[in-house]
């Protein structure tokens, strides 16, 4: 695929003017320019109007109206350059304003719901922070005691070496992790880089037992949040069942297909909703909240049933996940103060050596 100067320059614009904030503010333009007698281009017409006029000809944003109008008449098609100028959960709201022109509240929904999964993220983040660093300081401590400290002292004193229980583990320490650093250092930054892909496309038969382990039980947690928010907007936005799950299978992960095809299939042949709907996804606490809507109701109180469920599974999910988060904050926090407490000892059994 050719690759010219101005694809450079349009790239790096994207990246850089037209993150998520950007993309909000985006969508919510173009929801303004919608009603009864307004369609889609004529919207993003409108909408590349008012950035040409807010900001310039050039800005990205400008650029970016006019590739989606293009791309309709491409094989790339709307739903594909969506995909990749948007965040997947806009791209969605995208779609909700091309089936119902009065789609302003839900685009707002779509914006909460990125909102909220943004603030747990950054909780989670922070909790862990200090832990973390508590860690750091601690292996970094006990890398310098064992390989710096420890030789000097015992270069200085009359004996041997040290052969306290403190200096032999610091010992062990160094040759296992410090040494090898030059390995240890990019695999654990090749598995944190990979995790993400690994969390969105491993499918295969023990990712069920996986997805009752953090992290994995977050990321499905978050995917059951999207999945009852999601599909109860799209059928408020005129959609059946069907229609919903397969926009949400455009713009979905590998993991999130898989869960939607099954969906799929099972309305496709009747099958009740208590035998499929979240299968997978949903906390059996969640399907508390929304199995009494399976039967007897229509789609309008369906749909809001689920979105209300997704609101409240926000706290379920919240106090499930600050539960572990305190476990695993009290172990990195105890495992920095051993490494700390290793590093001391070995500096006091070292002192007393020189005094020898």
């Amino acid at each position: 695929m050719d690759f010219s100067f101005h694809d450079f320059v349009f790239w790096y614009k994207r990246v850089t003017f037209f993150k998520t904030q950007d993309q909000i503010e985006y969508v919510r333009q173009l929801a303004s320019y919608m009603d009864g007698k307004v369609n889609i281009v004529d919207a993003l017409n409108y909408t590349k109007e008012s950035y040409e006029l807010t900001y310039s000809p050039s800005h990205v944003a400008v650029e970016i109206t006019q590739r989606l109008i293009d791309a309709q008449q491409t094989s790339v098609g709307f739903q594909g350059a969506l995909k990749e100028y948007f965040d997947p959960d806009l791209a969605i709201a995208f779609e909700m304003i091309r089936l119902n022109s009065k789609s302003t509240d839900k685009v707002n929904k779509v914006i909460s719901l990125m909102a909220k999964e943004k603030e747990l993220y950054r909780d989670i983040t922070s909790t862990l922070f200090m832990p973390v660093t508590i860690l750091l300081m601690g292996i970094v401590a006990l890398g310098v005691v064992s390989g710096v400290i420890l030789p000097m002292m015992e270069s200085r004193a009359k004996s041997t070496t040290l052969e306290s229980p403190e200096a032999q583990l610091g010992r062990i320490f160094y040759d296992v992790f410090i040494l090898n650093g030059y390995v240890i250092v990019p695999l654990v930054l090749m598995l944190f880089i990979g995790y993400k892909s690994f969390l969105k496309n491993y499918v295969k038969a023990g990712r069920r037992k996986l997805d009752a382990i953090w992290p994995f039980k977050l990321y499905r947690q978050f995917l059951s949040l999207r999945f009852l928010t999601l599909t109860g907007l799209l059928k408020q936005s005129g959609c059946d069942d069907k229609e919903a799950y397969a926009i949400l299978h455009s713009y979905g992960s590998k993991y999130f297909q898989v869960h939607l095809d099954h969906y799929s299939e099972s309305y496709s042949v009747g099958e009740s909703r208590d035998n499929y709907f979240g299968d997978g996804l949903l906390e059996p606490i969640q399907l508390i909240r929304i199995r009494r809507f399976f039967h007897g109701v229509n789609d309008k109180i369906f749909s809001a049933a689920i979105i209300d469920a997704a609101d409240s599974s926000l706290r379920d999910i919240t106090m499930s996940n600050r539960n572990f988060i305190n476990k695993l904050t009290y172990f990195l926090m105890l495992t920095g103060l051993m490494f700390l407490g290793l590093g001391v000892g070995i500096v006091i059994d070292g002192t007393a050596l020189s005094f020898n």
